[in-house]
């Protein structure tokens, strides 16, 4: 049950020691405390926290993935606006106080989320990285239906407890999308995704985050194995949708024909690298794959 006197709980999941996040995260406990929220770090970190920092919480689950960190969050947050966000991002100033106007402006709000820009434009697999995941959240060309999870807020009136592990990025999107003024993406909220995997281990990211997609997809209904046909279609089907929504995205901003071609084809190695996972993922389940990810 939501505690009225907390507007707003703002959770990050993340397979990091907490000493290894602790520290970054000074403007955003500032933010919550302004508007009276609490914020709650759920780790699957193998080695419990020794100190937690005045103003967290911490959760841990030994050996869990990012899936089980954010569903234990979500049954963990006390408010009735619970807001899902990532160790490697970094929230724009107002942050927490736009996520609360936009609930309010919206009573029929279910899913928030915003826009994401680009923290790591050193090496070439990190703008690869970041154009695979967040072309349709990029500011300036924001055209994606639902939130990503770098930044997911949900009325959490509207979702019952407790979420299964991949539900909150599966099944609660597909509930709630076709319902007229359920979701809303504010590109006028912005979080910076800062994440480096290095060359190789960008691809091996994007492989197991298909195989966990496919794995934990309600299309496995019980989690069934699909054939191969249907694992197959389902793969190419969902590979084809993210290159047309990655070029609408492209075209919706301001660059040229040239520079759009060129993202998408520094994008389709790791459309291929996650499509193969997501067949995996449908044939033979997820695997170890969700405990790859951070």
């Amino acid at each position: 049950m939501a505690d009225d006197k907390i507007p707003l709980s703002v959770v990050i999941s993340t397979t990091e020691p907490i000493d290894h996040i602790a520290a970054h995260l000074g403007n955003l406990m500032a933010q919550v405390e302004a508007v009276r929220g609490e914020l709650i770090v759920v780790t699957g970190g193998n080695a419990p926290p020794e100190r937690v920092p005045a103003g967290l919480r911490v959760h841990h689950i030994p050996g869990g993935s990012v899936f089980d960190c954010r569903a234990e969050g979500f049954s963990l947050a006390s408010a009735g606006i619970v807001a899902f966000t990532e160790d490697h991002c970094v929230q724009s100033d107002g942050w927490c106080a736009r996520i609360l106007r936009d609930f309010q402006e919206r009573p029929d709000l279910v899913l928030l989320g915003g826009a994401v820009a680009n923290g790591s434009t050193r090496r070439i697999e990190d703008v690869m990285n970041f154009w695979m995941t967040f072309a349709t959240f990029s500011p300036g060309q924001v055209i994606a239906k639902h939130p990503s999870i770098s930044q997911f807020i949900v009325r959490a009136s509207a979702i019952p407890r407790p979420l299964k592990p991949g539900q909150l990025e599966s099944s609660v999107i597909l509930t709630f999308e076709t319902v007229p003024g359920a979701v809303y993406v504010d590109p006028e909220l912005v979080v910076w995704h800062c994440q480096s995997h290095g060359f190789w281990n960008t691809f091996a990211a994007h492989f197991h985050n298909g195989r966990a997609t496919g794995g934990l997809s309600p299309r496995r209904i019980g989690g069934r194995d699909l054939s191969v046909h249907d694992s197959l279609r389902w793969s190419w089907r969902d590979a084809t949708a993210h290159v047309r929504r990655s070029r609408d995205a492209f075209a919706a901003g301001t660059t040229s024909s040239v520079v759009r071609a060129r993202r998408l084809m520094l994008i389709l190695p790791l459309i291929v690298a996650h499509g193969a996972g997501e067949f995996m993922g449908y044939r033979h389940g997820p695997g170890a794959s969700a405990h790859h990810l951070a």
